[in-house]
């Protein structure tokens, strides 16, 4: 299954802009978020704050940390968060094929 530029996009957006909720949610520091998936703790500040985009790379390696650990964010499953639900379905599916 490939996604197109524009959903990759999309899906990087949705994470980014709830990526500080969820790690405050699952009580997971800046540093020890970078630490699982590779990335400096300042890397995942710049990309928190925007200045910094989420590669597709980096932003598999983050879903991956998630999906190792949904069941410490349950924000991912809250109606108001439909969207990066399906998005992490949607990325359990490819690291399942």
């Amino acid at each position: 299954m490939a996604f197109s530029t524009e959903k990759k996009e999309m899906m990087i957006n949705s994470l980014v802009e709830r990526l500080p909720l969820i790690r405050q949610e699952m009580n997971v520091s800046q540093t020890e978020l970078g630490e699982k998936v590779g990335l400096s703790r300042q890397s995942i500040s710049s990309i928190e704050r925007g200045i910094s985009k989420l590669s597709w790379n980096n932003y598999l390696a983050i879903m991956m940390f998630l999906v190792a650990n949904r069941e410490k964010c349950t924000s991912l499953l809250n109606e108001n968060n439909s969207d990066l639900d399906n998005d992490l379905n949607e990325v359990i599916k490819i690291l399942d094929s």
